[in-house]
């Protein structure tokens, strides 16, 4: 597809062929990975090769010193592989690159083509396992994730692309214990790692869970309409199951609660309460509502603000709190995982 109206380009891949794409994939013994089975994919998936621009790639063997790539094409999707190291067989990755050029499209219009696009995937593999986000450097990454045999595929968004992986299970750490590229991810219970699998939470203090907290927000603000999914977290005292805070998605927007002070009014400090901008609802239960958070980044550093404020009423220290939530998709609900938060996560949301 393109959009000639405005003369912009962009393009992206039709659902059938995306779904094609997939079945070949998954009926297809993948071998060990190395470029002979490659060779031998292809050939049997009937993809042709194709020619990269010259000022985007060198010519023939496709090499940038460190990896060597392979150019192929599904109709009109375009794939790449590459190899670890210039100079082995071994490869590393295998993807489709499903819509490009996406940068100055709504992210409305964005958002339907990435459900187009994981929705095809789903016909095939079934719902995904696992959800995620992984901006920790460079552009924001939306993700979801499906076995499949010793391999995961995966689709992902960022501001002007879609992308469709293959990658070995044991050389992907989405889905890993520890990993310092995921901001959240959301799975079934039994997938998601030990609870006990975090940093010592005693070396986080205030300041540094709000500095965490605001980026999270920000990411599930943006996250949970282009899935489209909804989002509700608690963070829980580790001693008084009534001392908590919670937010959630809410359209475009996130709305936070302190529950905890509602029901133990004695712990709050009415007066600093106001003046950080909560508001009082009614009989001391204290709100915010933050309509414009996938768009206004500061919405998102005021809510992280509020939260840690109310917590520090409720408990001693970050060590005193763990987190629970859900995020629900097209019916299906996953547990939350946030790696990078430091404090652990309650094995019993309930």
């Amino acid at each position: 597809m393109s959009d000639n109206e405005d003369e912009e380009y962009w393009e992206c891949s039709e659902p059938d062929e995306v779904r094609e794409i997939v079945e070949g994939l998954a009926r297809t013994d993948r071998g060990a990975w190395r470029v002979a089975d490659l060779e031998r994919l292809t050939t049997e998936l009937g993809w042709q090769p194709w020619t990269p621009a010259e000022e985007y790639w060198p010519a023939e063997p496709h090499a940038d010193g460190k990896s060597k790539y392979w150019f192929f094409a599904h109709d009109n999707t375009e794939g790449i592989a590459s190899t670890r190291h210039g100079d082995s067989d071994e490869l590393d990755n295998l993807e489709f690159q499903v819509a490009r050029g996406m940068g100055d499209i709504d992210i409305v219009t964005a958002a339907g083509f990435f459900r187009e696009t994981f929705g095809a995937v789903e016909q095939v593999l079934g719902p995904p396992s696992w959800w995620g986000n992984q901006r920790i450097a460079g552009p924001q990454t939306q993700w979801l994730l499906w076995p499949m045999g010793t391999d995961h595929l995966i689709v992902e968004r960022t501001w002007t692309t879609i992308t469709m992986r293959v990658r070995r299970a044991d050389d992907d750490d989405l889905t890993s214990p520890s990993t310092d590229r995921v901001r959240w991810r959301a799975a079934a219970p039994e997938r998601l790692p030990d609870p006990a699998a975090v940093p010592d939470p005693a070396a986080v203090d205030w300041k540094q869970l709000q500095e965490r907290l605001a980026p999270l927000l920000s990411s599930l603000a943006e996250d949970a309409p282009v899935l489209p999914s909804s989002v509700i977290v608690h963070l829980i005292s580790r001693h008084h199951a009534q001392r908590f805070v919670s937010f959630w998605t809410e359209g475009l927007g996130l709305r936070i609660e302190a529950m905890g002070l509602y029901h133990e009014p004695h712990l709050a400090d009415r007066a600093r309460l106001s003046a950080l901008g909560w508001q009082d609802v009614g009989d001391g239960l204290w709100q915010r509502r933050f309509p414009e958070a996938l768009h206004e980044q500061e919405q998102c550093e005021t809510a992280a603000l509020l939260l840690v404020e109310a917590l520090r009423m409720l408990g001693d220290a970050p060590a005193d709190f763990t987190y629970a939530g859900t995020l629900t998709l097209q019916g299906h609900q996953a547990h939350l995982d946030f790696p990078q938060l430091g404090i652990p996560r309650n094995p019993d949301p309930a």
